[in-house]
């Protein structure tokens, strides 16, 4: 009788020990995808602005073509914000990053201007994949 305890009680401990794990691995999957999502295209932000205004105001077709021009246009005007946003984020980043070279070893310095490097040509590549 012992024995089935014990076999219970490991069987018991197992499952939660397979709970744990699993858990955590998606806990810990679920949050890099949070932060490797994309910002979804502005066409997509347009079609999404059309479908909630025509949802929410019930739009007939010819208010949705009427509608649909100043969207577009306030869309263009959000994307060109966001892109000189995104742009002045990095050269503000880059400068803070330039001005830590007097604070390093030879050995960090060269280690920094790495980094640097990598990281333009990651954003250069990125800008290249957004740009029309």
């Amino acid at each position: 009788m012992g024995f089935g305890w014990k076999l219970t009680i490991s069987f018991a401990l197992l499952f939660v020990i397979g709970a744990l794990c699993g858990a955590t691995i998606t806990l810990t999957l679920g949050s890099m995808h949070q932060f490797t999502a994309k910002a979804p295209p502005a066409f997509t932000w347009e079609q999404a602005a059309m479908r909630n205004l025509t949802k929410q105001l019930n739009l007939t077709p010819e208010q949705q073509e009427k509608v649909r021009v100043p969207i577009h246009e306030a869309i263009e005007r959000l994307r060109a914000v966001r892109q000189k946003t995104v742009q002045e984020n990095n050269e503000a980043f880059d400068q803070t990053l330039a001005g830590l070279a007097p604070l390093l070893t030879p050995e960090q310095q060269q280690k920094l201007d790495e980094f640097r490097a990598r990281r333009t040509a990651h954003l250069r590549a990125a800008m290249a994949k957004v740009s029309p």
